[in-house]
């Protein structure tokens, strides 16, 4: 049996799933409660994961994933940074809560990551900005 908090946020249109670190491994309370995230923190997560989870890989989800991680040892170039923002756009907007994306961001000044600064429109919240590290030890 799974040991979650208790009470669950009541009213979180944007949905509350188990949060997962930037490993993909599940976070688990002092308590030893499976660690929730729910609101905006959920939609993050989601594009996150959908972002940086190779395709074909994700356990419950054979749809979830890209390939940007074939870009983080390559140089960026105006067509391959071109590539990564559309990417990330059209798996932001596979998300029924991201209304719009207004702004991808690619900074490659890292070696071994890229970071992906991502300004969308979420339902019910609004403006959100945040990154997503793509790569990296």
């Amino acid at each position: 049996m799974i040991n979650m908090d208790y009470p669950l946020p009541s009213t979180d249109p944007l949905g509350t799933d188990i949060q997962l670190d930037a490993n993909g491994d599940l976070v688990i309370t002092i308590s030893g409660s499976l660690q929730t995230v729910s609101n905006e923190d959920n939609v993050q997560q989601a594009l996150r994961v959908n972002t940086t989870t190779v395709p074909d890989t994700y356990l419950w989800d054979e749809e979830i994933g890209s390939y940007l991680l074939n870009y983080v040892d390559e140089p960026i170039t105006p067509e391959i940074e071109k590539e990564i923002i559309s990417i990330v756009t059209e798996k932001a907007l596979e998300d029924d809560r991201i209304l719009d994306v207004s702004e991808v961001i690619v900074d490659d000044s890292r070696q071994d990551c890229l970071v992906i600064f991502v300004s969308a429109t979420v339902s019910g919240v609004g403006d959100i900005q945040f990154p997503i590290t793509i790569g990296g030890a």
